[in-house]
């Protein structure tokens, strides 16, 4: 029998389980991770433990049933929270900032103007919940001498990218980015421009069913 490992990378824990082609759960690993609260306002988790714990339980779970039943991995993960790194180290530029975090308050304050253009194309309201000021907290904030050398990803791409060398990700992830034009289903100029965010920096969006690597 073959099977599929499903990776559930969630806000306190990441979990990995095995499914049979029936769709029945044969075993489930799960460890937690740190969320970290360095002011009012401000959640954020470290990359780096997200990956290697991730990684942790998926060895694990896989140990069960031997590497070559294993066919296919599905990701479910925490959508927006939001990750910048260098794609020559391999290193964060800082730590994830979760989705619950609302340090973008006031960025999302000075764009109110355009809230009805954010709406009618990414179907979202405009709130720090959500990508885009996220990253340009980030690009605002640290320094980065070559933007080429940079990456964005949610959870997903951040995992794919360890895991694959692939910069990717799927429609409904990057829907939540506030980048995302739904109607196109492409990143959007106008939006990437309004929130100052390069695109050369945010991942090739393919089908969610699509060769991840």
């Amino acid at each position: 029998m073959n099977y599929v490992l499903a990776m559930d990378q969630g806000t306190t824990s990441c979990r990995s389980i095995i499914f049979d082609e029936n769709g029945s759960p044969i075993c489930v690993f799960q460890k937690k991770i740190l969320q970290f609260f360095p002011q009012p306002g401000f959640i954020e988790q470290d990359p780096l433990e997200i990956i290697n714990t991730q990684v942790t339980t998926a060895q694990e779970a896989i140990k069960v049933v031997g590497l070559d039943k294993v066919k296919a991995i599905g990701i479910a993960n925490q959508r927006e929270t939001t990750i910048l790194w260098n794609k020559k180290t391999g290193k964060p530029l800082m730590n994830a900032i979760v989705w619950q975090d609302r340090r973008t308050h006031s960025i999302c304050k000075s764009l109110k103007n355009h809230e009805s253009l954010i709406h009618e194309k990414t179907g979202l309201l405009l709130d720090p919940y959500f990508s885009a000021t996220k990253i340009k907290w980030i690009l605002d904030n640290y320094k980065v001498e070559n933007i080429q050398d940079i990456a964005f990803g949610t959870i997903d791409s951040w995992l794919v990218w360890n895991l694959t060398g692939n910069h990717l990700t799927d429609v409904s992830n990057a829907s939540r980015t506030l980048l995302f034009n739904i109607h196109t289903l492409s990143w959007d100029e106008e939006l990437c421009q309004l929130f100052n965010v390069p695109k050369e920096i945010l991942p090739k969006v393919v089908d969610s069913t699509a060769f991840f690597g």
